[in-house]
């Protein structure tokens, strides 16, 4: 029978392994540079740390102290007592504590820089003696990003790391030799769940410890973390680390250790790290089980920044990382998604806001738009030039621009494209000037008349520029009937009309139209009387030579004889006769209100038949009270 002992469990994550056994020391079975992101840099998605190609951001930098506890992390298997068939077991390193400190930072988007060194604070020997105090090997590392990750892309790096002989060999604190290691890992980031994994070797001189031989080892690990809330995460992780050689004693098979552990981060940087770790199986490297607590403090930048630009497309210095280069001819090698300056396109008749349709020319050639009164946004890089040119209906305008980084505003000021020019002259039946008179334009092109009612000189004349096409001229003035009369024009037209006002009895003021005559209607019923057509078409004329003076109530008013009902009944339909009428003659319906008053509202005494005359009236009052 064999009778030389047996290493039966090492740690499996010491930064320093020189023989199996040193593990134990190194790192206490924990990791920090691969195990517990949070404990380097708080950053709650990271189940595996130096190895996990994650999002970096230059100047981020992180320390840390984390608190090991492994129970009976190096064993040794003797013979079998006789009569029974467990073997003998003694620990030759127990209660093994260690301060893990570790420091980092990012000295690029795509390059992190790590240092860790182990402290064994408390260790008992296989005499039951304490151990003082003792450093571990210290370990440098660096991560190198490949490919960040994006969502349904995942991410690739590799770590490198390198172990200095800093340890104590004979307290199982180093490897005696410099050692070191290379790890690929690719992670996948989900919504609340990051997936990872990762594999390599680690290459240590070799070593033995009684029949125990350590070399070269396979290291591989696969992790899952949750991310509870925006400050609390939690990691399933399982690892394992089995020699490059074949196992030939018991208890020196592949090695596995399943890690839970918690984090939780602060705003202002600052994390703590908490959990339990033990083996799923009996190989070297497995302690019986640990426990491990610390925190830090990190400084993560808000959204973890990476540059997801293609590589080689953009210089080193990307100034957004986080964003894809656009490009579209701006600060195309920045690395932003640059927003392009905003042409604000707006056009004006007289000052008014005026849609109309343009013909626009910028860096990729002409095109046509409608620019609504509302104006038109055009994105724009700064220092392009732009063309504008309008031709709607009777309207023309154009301008250009440059581009600004910050935006500009380009007002078209359109102007009537004149056909020809007519000069009207206002004279009343005796052929003298009529200097109050105003003239307003209709067309069916609304672009190619004057859009304002004009006013005649003092002389009784006005000339103007009319677009091509047939229009209509409305003349009115106070005490005169309008005149309505067709105008059309032709390229080179210079036309002149005379426009021969004769009295009415109509005259618009500021709060009605006045009539000087009455409506006359048949005794006690709505039918209008012949002779008050003209007075009637009169009032029409006004009403529409002025949309300015906006809605009309058709007041209408009876004496008192008769009931109060029924005057008030007559009286409204009056009015709606009044108003009927107006409508035949062209008034839009929606500017006429009729209203009967009945005899609420005498002028006179219903006494005589004078003021019983008076009373009976129709009114013509200005709602909106606009002036002509």
């Amino acid at each position: 029978m064999d009778t030389s002992p047996v290493i039966h469990r090492v740690v499996l994550h010491a930064l320093a392994i020189a023989l199996i056994g040193v593990a134990v020391a190194q790192d206490g079975g924990f990791d920090a540079h691969r195990l517990h992101p949070a404990a380097i840099d708080g950053d709650l998605r990271d189940p595996l740390l130096a190895v996990r190609p994650g999002a970096l951001a230059q100047g981020d930098a992180f320390g840390s102290l984390l608190l090991d506890y492994a129970r009976a992390p190096l064993v040794r298997v003797l013979e079998s007592e006789v009569g029974s068939s467990d073997p003998v077991v003694e620990s030759v390193v127990d209660h093994l504590t260690v301060a893990n400190l570790s420091a980092g930072a990012a000295i690029h988007e795509r390059v992190r820089l790590d240092a860790h060194v182990p402290l064994a604070l408390l260790s008992v020997d296989e005499t039951s003696t304490v151990q003082p105090p003792a450093i571990g090997d210290l370990r440098l590392s660096a991560l190198g990003l490949a490919l960040a990750p994006q969502p349904g892309r995942p991410g690739l790096g590799v770590s490198g790391h390198l172990d200095l002989p800093t340890g104590v060999t004979g307290r199982f604190l180093g490897k005696g030799g410099v050692a070191g290691g290379l790890r690929v890992a690719s992670t996948v980031e989900l919504q609340t769940v990051t997936l990872t994994a990762d594999a390599g070797v680690q290459l240590d001189p070799v070593s033995s410890l009684d029949n125990l031989v350590a070399s070269d080892r396979f290291v591989a690990a696969a992790a899952v973390g949750w991310l509870a809330t925006d400050e609390v995460g939690l990691t399933l992780e399982a690892i394992t680390e089995p020699v490059l050689r074949p196992a030939t004693m018991p208890g020196t098979g592949v090695p596995v250790e399943v890690v839970l552990s918690a984090r939780a981060r602060a705003s202002s940087g600052a994390f703590i790290v908490g959990g339990v770790a033990g083996g799923i199986t009996d190989g070297a490297g497995v302690p019986a089980y640990r426990a491990f607590l610390g925190g830090g403090w990190g400084r993560v930048t808000e959204g973890r920044l990476v540059d997801i630009d293609e590589l080689g497309s953009l210089r080193i210095l990307d100034e957004c990382p986080g964003e894809l280069e656009v490009v579209n001819g701006w600060l195309d090698d920045d690395g932003c998604a640059d927003e392009l300056g905003t042409l604000s396109v707006r056009a004006t008749r007289r000052g008014l806001p005026a849609a109309v349709q343009a013909t626009i020319k910028g860096p990729e050639g002409p095109l046509e738009r409608l620019i609504p009164k509302s104006g038109l946004a055009l994105d724009a890089a700064p220092g392009t030039r732009w063309a504008f040119a309008v031709a709607d209906g009777c309207l023309r305008g154009e301008g250009e621009a440059i581009a600004l980084e910050g935006g500009r505003a380009v007002t078209l000021d359109l102007q009537l494209a004149e056909a020809g020019t007519v000069r009207v002259e206002v004279v009343d039946p005796a052929g003298q000037p009529v200097p109050e008179a105003l003239v307003a334009w209709e067309s069916t092109e609304p672009t190619c008349v004057p859009d304002e009612v004009q006013s005649v000189d003092g002389r009784g004349v006005l000339v103007v520029g009319l677009g091509l096409g047939a229009h209509q001229m409305l003349v009115s003035a106070p005490g005169y009937a309008a005149s309505r009369s067709r105008i059309v024009t032709r390229p080179g037209d210079e036309l002149s009309r005379q426009v021969i006002l004769r009295p009415s009895a109509v005259r618009l003021t500021g709060t009605a139209i006045e009539i000087s005559d009455k409506v006359l209607f048949g005794t006690g019923n709505a039918v209008i009387s012949a002779e008050s057509d003209g007075l009637l078409a009169d009032v029409a004329a006004v009403i529409n030579a002025h949309p300015a003076v906006g809605r009309i109530e058709v007041a209408g008013h009876t004496d008192s004889r008769g009931s109060d009902s029924l005057n008030l009944e007559l009286s409204q339909r009056r009015a709606e006769a009044v108003r009927e009428f107006l409508i035949a003659h062209g008034v839009d319906g929606s500017r006429l209100i009729a209203t009967g008053y009945g005899e609420t509202s005498p002028l006179e005494t219903n006494r005589t038949a004078e003021g019983r005359d008076a009373n009976r009236r129709v009114e013509f009052v200005l709602i909106d009270e606009s002036r002509p």
